[in-house]
């Protein structure tokens, strides 16, 4: 019973936190594609708000998450990036970094046949 309700605890907190990562554009680059949690910077806002208002508060919601991981937390949102794909998936933001970062293999590989990589934020909470 003990062993059952500790798995229960690990993976309702697994499914509470919300983990982002990035992608560079090209190798060497200090641009990346940022995937995050939609939910997490996609809130109501009052109508009449226009697209452009709407995207500053957005924008500044991926920063949010940007700050969660002292890593990532120089990088800017490059503006008008903001996209949420199909309901249900990741949204995507690009971004760019002033300091490279620690980048890791995915598995995965590019069109070219290169070797992927991406850098993993810390997970966090919520924004």
């Amino acid at each position: 019973m003990k062993k059952y309700a500790s798995l229960s605890l690990l993976g309702f907190l697994i499914g509470c936190s919300h983990q982002a990562h990035l992608v560079p554009l090209s190798a060497g680059s200090d641009d990346y594609i940022m995937f995050y949690n939609r939910s997490d910077v996609q809130i109501s806002m009052r109508k009449g708000v226009t697209p452009e208002q709407r995207n500053t508060v957005y924008e500044g919601r991926v920063k949010l998450i940007l700050n969660t991981d002292p890593v990532t937390s120089s990088c800017v949102v490059i503006e008008g990036s903001v996209n949420f794909g199909e309901p249900g998936s990741s949204g995507t933001a690009k971004v760019k970094c002033p300091n490279p970062l620690p980048l890791e293999k995915d598995g995965m590989y590019n069109q070219d046949g290169s070797e992927s990589y991406r850098y993993k934020l810390k997970a966090y909470e919520s924004i």
